[in-house]
């Protein structure tokens, strides 16, 4: 990572054909993309990602520095994408009780 004169960092990873690419992200929302994973590990590890599976399609920085902020502002404004880190089922039931009772409801319902 490092950070260039018009406040933005430079983030590295490998694209689709395994070659280093470089992309330009403002500061700021770097913080903000290093807020909505955790820290800045999990940020860069989704950012790196997202060069991998967007580069063949974009292949100038620029362009592509682009389509991945505007992915990065899609996913902080939807408060559902958020991955939920575990699910809690009652002490008295079973994860296949649990199941099962789902499964139940959803017949029930058609």
């Amino acid at each position: 990572m490092s950070i260039n004169e018009l406040n933005n960092i430079a983030l590295v990873g490998m694209d689709w054909s395994n070659k280093l690419r470089e992309i330009d992200v403002d500061m700021h929302l770097w913080n903000k993309i290093c807020q909505w994973h955790g820290d800045e590990e999990k940020a860069l590890k989704w950012v790196q990602l997202q060069i991998k599976l967007i580069s063949n399609r974009h292949p100038e920085r620029t362009g592509l520095s682009q389509i991945i902020s505007s992915i990065a502002f899609v996913e902080m404004a939807n408060p559902d994408h958020r991955v939920q880190h575990s699910v809690q089922f009652p002490v008295t039931s079973t994860h296949e009780e649990h199941a099962q009772s789902n499964f139940g409801a959803g017949a029930a319902g058609t």
